[in-house]
């Protein structure tokens, strides 16, 4: 094998390698995004329990 065949086989070795770095990357990137709007949703939701949970701080009368 020529040193030429060798350069360029390990530039696909190189570009295969890249490419699954670029997969790996996407899948956690995703994972990420979706990490973040779990909080999101899990802090939005702490909000509305507590405002239930504590009526006498609320600025306006609350009426039964």
């Amino acid at each position: 094998m020529s040193e030429r065949d060798s350069v360029h086989k390990e530039i696909e070795k190189l570009q295969d390698e890249v490419q699954e770095m670029r997969k790996k990357m996407s899948l956690a990137e995703n994972r990420t995004k979706h990490s973040e709007e779990e909080v999101s949703k899990l802090n939005c939701l702490d909000l509305c329990r507590k405002q239930v949970t504590k009526p006498e701080e609320h600025d306006f009368p609350i009426t039964s």
